[in-house]
């Protein structure tokens, strides 16, 4: 294997050619905001995350949603200190200090007022 993530289809495996058409159909009926222009399916063949990427590498995957919800794309990111990846949700609440202050200063979440009101 020479590539880490591949656009040929005839490299995907039958569930990621089906997650590639789930996502693919997802992004026909609901183009997500942050992604631009020249966008591209790719998947990761030693993951196998099926994945959509544009040319300023904006990452969006297919949500886990319960059975029977419409399937969503969710953007995919990575903290550039410490090199956790997630969706935003997950750097949020279970990343390092660092994913938070980027979140931050990337506006993709608000700060929050800090840790010293106990509820009183």
């Amino acid at each position: 294997m020479d590539e880490i993530c591949t656009e040929d289809l005839s490299q995907f495996d039958n569930r990621e050619l089906g997650i590639a058409g789930r996502l693919l159909s997802t992004f026909a009926i609901q183009r997500p905001d942050f992604l631009g222009d020249d966008i591209s399916l790719k998947c990761n063949m030693v993951s196998g995350v099926v994945f959509l990427v544009d040319e300023c590498f904006n990452v969006g995957v297919l949500l886990d949603v319960k059975e029977g919800d419409p399937d969503k794309i969710g953007q995919f990111i990575k903290c550039p200190i410490c090199n956790t990846e997630g969706f935003v949700f997950d750097l949020d609440k279970h990343g390092n200090d660092c994913c938070r202050y980027y979140l931050v200063n990337m506006g993709f979440i608000r700060e929050s007022n800090g840790g010293d009101d106990d509820g009183e």
